[in-house]
């Protein structure tokens, strides 16, 4: 029986170390705020509905005007002026699969389209998007919103748990404004990797984190858009919300050391890779270090690959940016894993992420050849996973001839790859 030398268990200390820091990077997905507003600050203009019939007595207030075309509505305001807009809105919908579907068991909201409506408030001027770069995009980049629809929950009114539908290329997540109205309930909840995040902008004052001024101010939240979402029913009153999509555009080349609190010298990953590669011991003839990507992202699409610098998010953007602070290259790359002709298990790496339908398949390949014929697979010896893959989707079908002929899918997942340097050589060379 072999024992290992002591460099082998420094190195194995090593990469465990390696693999407990990057899983105990604090994920933040979400992170939220509140914005205080002067009375009547806040407008909403919106266009009313064809038939929309509005009371004599919300006629006659100050805080409506034109009631046959246009409305504007001053915030705060009361259930009472809340009525000509709940008239022009429109149940809410929400994809399932590829259909839009009207299912009040599961979503129970109004909303209005941002062709029905403008208001006098933009997320850039309250500081709110600097925010959101500060706590979730620490590879800077340049964050886009894009207003998205006016949502209305009154009482009884939810929406089940559900990720959103990425609407285009580069949206990373979303911003949901909640305008100053009083109601109670109707909670966000926000999960993630069996973490959850709470938002109560509820008027409640036993539980609204901040009673005195919560008709008063704007709040917000933003998260990542892979991440599993709720909100609790409305127990009273008419929670209203500006829904944007956030898109992430390029890197921000000016200094970013002022305008965000990442320090990526003060992560334990940091110390360990850092210690790791000024180790001797430590992979002494180079290798390659593979992380699974822990969140979401569009994996069918060549851009992924090529733009991944401002499309990571969370902990993968912040163990990209660790591993090349310290120098050292990264590649984002498709990992499958399949089993071969002996039935044991395999893990084959591919060159570019793909999808669609490939070529068919006889009855003798299978599907470890297909994905290494036609995808470009490889296993790859050289790779120590610290973290496993996960967040497996379809991204190739094909046809595998039987007694029927049967539709099969391929699941790929992400991989971040680290390549360590042979000791002396790039930034592990000595001076």
């Amino acid at each position: 029986m072999s024992t290992k030398s002591l460099t082998e268990v420094s190195q194995d200390a090593l990469l465990r170390q390696l693999g407990e820091d990057t899983e105990n990077i604090k994920s933040i997905f979400s992170c939220g705020g509140s914005v205080a507003l002067k009375p009547n600050q806040l407008c909403l203009f919106y266009k009313t509905a064809d038939n929309a019939q509005t009371s004599k007595k919300a006629q006659s207030s100050k805080k409506v005007q034109n009631p046959k075309q246009a409305q504007v509505l001053e915030f705060p305001c009361t259930d009472e002026h809340l009525e000509p807009l709940l008239k022009a809105c429109t149940p809410a919908t929400f994809g399932h699969g590829k259909k839009t579907v009207l299912d009040l068991s599961y979503r129970d909201a109004l909303h209005l389209a941002t062709d029905s409506f403008s208001l006098n408030f933009h997320p850039v001027q309250y500081g709110i998007l600097e925010e959101i770069r500060k706590y979730m995009t620490p590879n800077h980049a340049v964050i886009l919103p894009e207003l998205y629809k006016l949502n209305v929950y009154g009482p009884g009114g939810h929406f089940k748990a559900h990720v959103d539908t990425p609407r285009g290329k580069g949206m990373f997540g979303s911003l949901v404004v909640c305008l100053p109205t009083k109601h109670q309930g109707g909670q966000l909840v926000v999960r993630h990797d069996r973490t959850e995040n709470v938002f109560d902008w509820s008027s409640d004052p036993s539980t609204a984190a901040d009673a005195e001024n919560s008709d008063l101010g704007v709040h917000w939240a933003a998260f990542f858009a892979d991440c599993e979402h709720e909100i609790f029913p409305v127990k009273s009153g008419y929670r209203i919300t500006l829904t944007y999509n956030l898109y992430s555009l390029a890197e921000d080349t000016e200094d970013t050391q002022t305008t965000s609190g990442f320090q990526p010298e003060s992560l334990p990953l940091y110390k360990t890779l850092s210690e790791a590669i000024v180790y001797p011991g430590f992979m002494l003839k180079g290798g390659t270090l593979g992380f699974g990507l822990r969140h979401a992202y569009p994996l069918t699409t060549g851009d992924f690959q090529d733009q991944y610098q401002t499309m990571l998010k969370g902990c993968d953007a912040t163990l990209c940016i660790v591993a090349e602070k310290l120098g050292l290259d990264v590649e984002i790359v498709p990992v499958y894993e399949t089993e071969d002709l002996n039935g044991r298990s395999q893990r084959l790496i591919g060159d570019t992420f793909t999808s669609g339908r490939i070529g068919d398949m006889e009855d003798d390949r299978s599907e470890f050849n297909i994905i290494q014929e036609d995808c470009g697979g490889t296993q790859r010896k050289d790779i120590i996973w610290c973290v496993g893959p996960r967040n497996s989707v379809v991204a190739n079908t094909y046809i595998a001839y039987g007694n029927e002929a049967t539709l099969h899918e391929i699941y790929v997942m992400g991989g971040l790859l680290i390549t360590i340097p042979a000791w002396g050589k790039k930034c592990r060379a000595t001076t």
